[in-house]
């Protein structure tokens, strides 16, 4: 900047020189000369013009440089301390697995923030390369970018495995709990059994023990899977506790086995009367109205264990020694129209079951369609008060989402069709309140989520208006002080204004718009 106000001083002494020249050559030479004069003069103020223009330019440059610089190394250092502040996943054991999630959560949240930052400094970064000649500067920028981005994968990569991790083991932690308290519950049932032998209490049993052994089995992959996603360091002291659990519920299995009811098949018809009685009294006679996912399952595993029973005592009716003709006939239609409406009514419950799981399924996607909503908004709602790249990318972002969150209410829409038109052929009393909630819960929730969207929406595009309005005056000021700056220069250059060299300057000024001027007077004052 130096060399070039030297330069800017002897051009202008140069040009001076030239206009002397007028009031001191004879007029014949003045004449003479005059094109080459005018020439010279003309190439003169030219060379002056970029000279000034450069100057400026030289000077935003610098000033964009110290700024930038501070930020960069802002940014290194703060990338140097959160590299620190990583934590080490392999001491991680499975009680305390939510402080490394919530950490590494406050970490990603604090990378994306970085990240936007070093973007800015990016684009700050072209902008001086466009000014001045700085080959070193966007490389440096480049390599700080590159070494955010990986930390940032690094860190998203750690806090999806532990997401997955949680997902799994509170999944797994959840059914083993329930197995816990299922056998803590009928244990001393089971093992009364011989004493009471009460075939309907067997049934009822055994259809409970066929829905727990589906939850043993989903627990069991759960915690596989877990173990799979994240290797903790307890893994072991976890898979023996795993195994002490597997251990009591194949002992209670075994309890059941050897305490169950048996019927031999030399019994007279009495035994088989009574129980074909127990099974007919279980079907027609279910207990309570099914108001869960997993009650109804348990009613499905009942309708399993009565046809099983059913097989059973074909089987036995076929061994018998019975000499009357007509009592086997007679017990075989009863036997036969059981298993007729049992078949019947578990068709029925598993296409109900179908329907269920299908929409307990797209209530989970419509949650996490919300949770990604919410989470798009918060980020945006957080960059209102940020610089003007910030304003406009999330703008871009809300005007992305919109459409989205069109379509998220026709599903919404589609949900409540689907709950009106469920299958309810059952002769069990089926309540949907639990879907019912959970869909009023799912409309409610995207009623706060739209209103928070357009009041965000609003103020985005208000700001975003602002920030344009903002930068075209700035541009304007600019060109000004542009034209100002120059032409205060030439006037300290040449040191004593005298009135002419004023008046001349005063007019080139003039050709500035009015409405500029005075917006540099309200910055200025």
């Amino acid at each position: 900047m130096q060399k070039y106000r030297t330069f800017f001083m002897n051009l202008s002494h140069c040009r001076s020189l030239l206009e002397s020249l007028e009031s001191h050559l004879d007029p014949a030479t003045r004449n003479k000369f005059s094109e080459l004069h005018k020439q010279l003069h003309q190439q003169a103020c030219d060379i002056l013009d970029k000279a000034a223009i450069r100057s400026q330019q030289m000077a935003l440059a610098a000033s964009k440089w110290i700024s930038f610089d501070q930020n960069l190394h802002e940014e290194i250092a703060w990338m140097n301390v959160i590299q620190a502040r990583v934590p080490n996943l392999s001491s991680m054991t499975c009680s305390d697995y939510k402080q490394y999630e919530s950490l590494f959560k406050a970490l990603d949240e604090d990378m994306k923030v970085h990240l936007i930052r070093t973007t800015q400094l990016m684009s700050v970064c072209r902008n001086i390369t466009t000014l001045i000649d700085c080959p070193h500067l966007e490389p440096a920028t480049q390599q700080h970018r590159f070494e955010i981005l990986n930390l940032e994968r690094s860190i998203a990569s750690g806090l999806i495995k532990l997401s997955t991790f949680t997902d799994y083991w509170l999944e797994y932690q959840t059914l083993a709990d329930r197995l816990e308290s299922w056998m803590d519950a009928h244990q001393n049932q089971i093992e009364s059994l011989n004493k009471s032998n009460n075939m309907k209490s067997y049934w009822e049993l055994k259809a409970q023990i066929e829905f727990y052994n589906t939850l043993l089995d989903r627990a069991r992959d759960n915690f596989e899977n877990a173990m799979r996603v994240f290797p903790v360091s307890d893994e072991v002291l976890q898979r023996q506790l795993y195994g002490q659990l597997e251990d009591r519920w194949t002992k209670l299995i075994g309890c059941m086995t050897e305490q169950s009811p048996s019927i031999d098949s030399k019994v007279d018809f009495n035994q088989f009367e009574y129980e074909l009685d127990q099974l007919q009294t279980m079907f027609a006679n279910p207990r309570g109205i099914i108001r869960t996912e997993e009650e109804l399952c348990i009613y499905i595993q009942t309708l399993r264990v009565i046809s099983e029973g059913v097989a059973m005592l074909e089987q036995k009716v076929e061994r018998s020694s019975c000499s009357s003709a007509s009592v086997v006939c007679d017990f075989l239609r009863r036997l036969k129209g059981l298993k007729y409406q049992v078949h019947e009514e578990t068709e029925h419950a598993l296409v109900l079951e179908a329907k269920i799981l299908d929409l307990k399924k797209t209530f989970d996607d419509l949650k996490s369609e919300q949770t990604r909503i919410d989470q798009v908004i918060t980020e945006c709602e957080a960059t209102v008060g940020e610089e003007r790249y910030a304003v406009e990318r999330s703008l871009e972002r809300c005007e992305v989402l919109a459409p989205q969150i069109s379509r998220h209410w026709q599903e919404l829409a589609a949900i409540r069709q689907i709950l009106h038109n469920l299958p309810m052929k059952l002769h069990v009393s089926v309540s949907l309140i639990e879907a019912e909630h959970t869909q009023s819960c799912l409309q409610d929730d995207y009623y706060v989520l739209e209103s928070k969207f357009t009041t965000l929406l609003e103020t985005l595009r208000h700001l975003a208006t602002l920030w344009t309005t903002f930068q075209n005056n700035v541009d304007a000021v600019h060109n000004t002080m542009e034209q100002t700056d120059f032409m205060m220069d030439l006037l300290q250059v040449h040191g004593e204004v005298d009135e002419k060299r004023l008046t001349m300057a005063t007019q080139r000024l003039e050709v500035r718009q009015f409405t500029d001027f005075l917006f540099l007077f309200i910055l200025m004052f």
